[in-house]
């Protein structure tokens, strides 16, 4: 594989002898970086015969022109350490082909002087285009802002994307390494059932819910799948989850909008057709009352009297009570009454709602603490704010029986808004009624005690004025329903104390 005519040092003589025996493209260069051995296998790297074409040929030659100054000036410098070490670059041959080449240089060494250097060559193209390929494929995982998690066929979790770490809350990828697949879930469908389904079906896909840092909770679309290596064995769980919360809890406010359309529509419709017959039931009544007098004794025995009478009167307060129910029953299905929003000094509304029923209070043996704070004006409509603290002042003196004890605070959260809260001794509501309380029509009392409107309308009209209304509640342990009310845009000289 020499030159005619080349005169070979001892060493060179091992090395030309290496470079035919071995199944591998190697090359020999000389100090000046010229190609002076070349193998067969040089050819089975360019797909020719012609290997020889590179002999005497300078090796920058043949290396990519991006590459060329960097080979160049690391040549020189293992010429100058006399140093072994490993190139890669791009490697252009007779075919014009260009590869990714690894080669691994050393010195030939003569009576301690360096005359030429091997280079064993590896054809790393592959190997660089599956680097990239993974390198992509992570950058896309990291830069998706679809949540995406890879786990081990446990489903430990060895990787997750920022996505995953930002909707869970967490800053580091390190915070979730390690963990179970199942401890993110709060709605639990058994994470064993999960991997068994992935494991035999090659995917799972459904709704799971979540709880970030905060403890709020979120939905997920889920779609996890397995992992198949080149021979189709799994090493790993994948899993792609899209949040649907926005999603979820419009499709919910869409449903309970329709739901309490049609109930209007419903109620509406009955409270106007029962409001009639009351009418003229309650007015007879009324009339029939007004001439009972003296005259109309005389003409009959006194008992005989007294039970017409009572039975009138009976007639007269069972009417009013159904032309109550029916206000309600009309006020909800309008989501409250036309409202007449202005500033008010929202404890003067309480002090004249306890006024009202003080007496009622004293009766059940309910004693009231008062501890009002220094409130801003609230925005609200004095009309409906009474009708909502006297349905809450009537629902606890209904819970504490055997009287007990009623709190009323008021305190001003922060600028913007201020709470009331209602605190009784009652009975309490059982756990699983909890999420019922303000529904229309649900009630815990007999019947004949209560229509469940009370409520639902103190919800409607809390909501309307853009505030909110919580309850806790335990059994035997009393109840405490807060509302929260926006101040008032107007400027304000003073808080107010009554």
């Amino acid at each position: 594989m020499s030159e005619k005519g080349d005169k070979l040092t001892e060493s060179e003589e091992l090395y030309r002898t290496l470079v035919e025996t071995l199944p591998y493209p190697i090359v020999v260069i000389d100090v000046d970086g010229r190609i002076r051995r070349a193998s067969e296998g040089m050819g089975d790297l360019c797909g020719t015969e012609k290997y020889k074409e590179f002999l005497g040929q300078p090796l920058l030659r043949f290396v990519a022109v991006g590459d060329r100054t960097k080979v160049g000036e690391k040549l020189r410098e293992l010429f100058e350490k006399k140093t072994a070490s490993v190139l890669k670059f791009g490697f252009v041959g007779p075919d014009r082909h260009v590869r990714d080449i690894e080669m691994s240089v050393s010195p030939i060494h003569d009576n301690g002087k360096i005359t030429s250097f091997i280079g064993v060559m590896r054809d790393i193209s592959e190997r660089r285009r599956l680097e990239e390929e993974i390198r992509i494929r992570q950058e896309a995982i990291e830069s998706s802002i679809g949540a995406i998690i890879m786990a081990d066929l446990q489903g430990k979790l060895t990787q997750a994307n920022w996505s995953f770490l930002n909707l869970f809350g967490y800053n580091e990828e390190k915070e979730v390494l390690g963990k179970r697949f199942e401890s993110f879930w709060i709605r639990k469908i058994p994470s064993n059932k999960i991997i068994e389904t992935v494991h035999s079906e090659g995917m799972w896909r459904g709704e799971l819910v979540g709880i970030n840092q905060n403890n709020g909770e979120f939905f997920v679309d889920a779609s996890i799948s397995i992992i198949l290596d080149v021979k189709d064995e799994p090493i790993g769980i994948v899993g792609f989850f899209n949040d649907i919360t926005e999603r979820k809890q419009t499709q919910e406010k869409m449903r309970e909008a329709s739901k309490m359309a049609v109930l209007g529509e419903f109620v509406t419709g009955t409270a106007h057709e029962i409001n009639n017959p009351i009418a003229i039931i309650s007015g007879n009544a009324q009339y029939l009352l007004a001439k009972f007098d003296l005259n109309t004794l005389k003409k009959m025995g006194s008992r005989e009297f007294k039970k017409m009478k009572e039975s009138l009167e009976m007639i007269n307060k069972h009417s009013l009570r159904c032309g109550e129910i029916t206000r309600k029953l009309l006020t909800f299905a309008r989501g409250g009454e036309e409202t007449a929003i202005k500033p008010v000094k929202l404890n003067s509304i309480l002090n004249d709602v306890l006024s009202m029923v003080e007496h009622q209070l004293e009766l059940s043996e309910i004693t009231v603490g008062k501890l009002f704070g220094r409130l801003p004006l609230v925005e609200v409509d004095p009309s409906q704010m009474n009708q909502v603290f006297m349905n809450l002042i009537l629902n606890a003196q209904q819970a504490m029986r055997k009287g007990g004890k009623l709190t009323i605070k008021t305190e001003a959260i922060d600028h913007n808004q201020v709470q009331v809260e209602v605190v009784d001794t009652g009975e309490g509501i059982p756990e699983q009624n909890l999420g019922r309380v303000f529904e229309p029509f649900f009630t815990t009392r007999q019947p004949g005690e209560g229509t469940g409107l009370g409520l639902a309308v103190t919800y409607s009209i809390i909501k309307a004025h853009g505030g909110d209304i919580k309850l806790e509640s335990k059994p035997g342990r009393g109840t405490k329903v807060m509302i929260e009310l926006p101040v008032s845009a107007e400027p304000q000289s003073a808080f107010s104390l009554k």
